[in-house]
């Protein structure tokens, strides 16, 4: 934070000062610089190691939250399905369930708000049940198998308190099938009009290595989330979302030095 400060305080004495003393900028030209600056501070801010509101931190299965990192907001999400999540997401969630509804498509929520602890335990039940499912795999094999569909503890969306996964409201968890369909349909049109997109998409398995989740989704706010849809429409590789907000990161840090 103290490098960002720094970097503010030489854009506005040299960048922003100079634009206030040109008067042929508007007082809204002036807001505007400021806006900027603002909003990059808060992305810098939420990509930091530090992080408090961690809302673009660029998880991976090579960058990883740090394992004391909580939420300060987490509440109950009062939709159907219950879990926790972070009260920012809190009336996003619940607009996005009442566009679902309106279109005749009702969801629940599986899994909201994970601890690093709870990450933790998941992960190995899922090592484990692999060692029970494969008599004979080593336990790396294990690991490496269970890291394709579960995230090793720190690496996580669900740690963030940003991250939900749905299924339709009488179907199975995680699955891909027609009862689904539906659901993941709706998410695929609409999620990003509330701020979520779909973290993992369908053909970035090779850059992720985690498989298609068309029921996880993670908020970053309506304007990355619409961008973000827009970057991969016509793409025949799609960019994962952890390679978008590494460059988000990177354009507003650039933007303070």
């Amino acid at each position: 934070m103290k490098r960002i400060m720094q970097s503010l305080f030489i854009a506005m004495s040299i960048g922003l000062g100079g634009l206030l003393m040109n008067s042929t900028i508007s007082e809204e030209g002036h807001e505007a610089v400021l806006d900027s600056i603002v909003e990059s501070i808060e992305i810098v801010e939420s990509c930091s190691e530090k992080c408090r509101d961690c809302v673009f931190y660029p998880i991976s299965k090579n960058q990883a939250l740090r394992s004391d990192y909580v939420p300060r907001d987490i509440v109950g999400s009062g939709l159907n399905g219950g879990q926790e999540v972070s009260e920012r997401i809190q009336k996003p969630l619940h607009d996005l369930f009442e566009k679902a509804t309106e279109l005749g498509v009702n969801m629940k929520i599986n899994s909201g708000y994970r601890s690093y602890e709870t990450q933790n335990q998941l992960f190995y039940y899922y090592v484990w049940n692999e060692q029970q499912a494969n008599p004979g795999i080593s336990y790396d094999d294990a690991i490496a198998k269970a890291n394709v569909y579960s995230a090793k503890p720190g690496h996580s969306d669900h740690q963030l308190g940003y991250t939900v996964d749905v299924a339709c409201s009488t179907c199975d968890s995680f699955k891909l099938d027609e009862k689904n369909k539906p659901v993941y349909e709706f998410l695929e049109n609409y999620a990003n009009d509330f701020g979520f997109v779909i973290s993992y998409p369908d053909e970035t398995t090779d850059q992720t290595g985690y498989k298609y989740e068309p029921w996880h989704i993670r908020y970053i706010g309506i304007k990355r989330a619409t961008e973000y849809k827009q970057i991969n429409e016509g793409r025949e590789v799609k960019i994962p979302l952890e390679e978008y907000l590494d460059e988000l990161c990177s354009i507003h840090e650039n933007n303070l030095m």
